[in-house]
């Protein structure tokens, strides 16, 4: 697998500053599978922030996404939109995200009720 260029990462912390003007810092990690991940937990901590203030218990940047990815998917939006605006490498993964709607959840439950 082919090490992504430096100036792609420098791009990528342009694109996401902090309100105080400095770079989020990305960490990168290898997985099992040996694929590259990125994560940010300056991030993580400001969605922890967020959900603490909108009175959200127990959610993270997960919850975050798979409601992102539940209200484009409600909005028409097909998996393979979902899955580039995400980031997610499979569609398999965007899938999963989207099947764990609650409200349609919530429907299969009351039918059988």
């Amino acid at each position: 697998m082919a090490k992504a260029p430096v100036v792609e990462e420098t791009q990528m912390r342009h694109a996401m500053k902090v309100a105080a003007g400095r770079p989020f810092t990305l960490t990168a990690r290898r997985t099992s599978a040996g694929n590259t991940s990125r994560s940010c937990e300056s991030l993580t901590q400001t969605i922890r922030k967020l959900h603490d203030q909108a009175g959200i218990e127990c959610a993270g940047a997960t919850a975050s996404r798979r409601t992102f990815a539940v209200r484009l998917h409600r909005r028409g939006y097909d998996l393979r939109h979902i899955r580039e605006v995400l980031g997610l490498a499979t569609l398999s993964a965007t899938k999963n995200l989207v099947e764990g709607d609650p409200v349609d959840l919530g429907r299969i439950v009351a039918r059988v009720l």
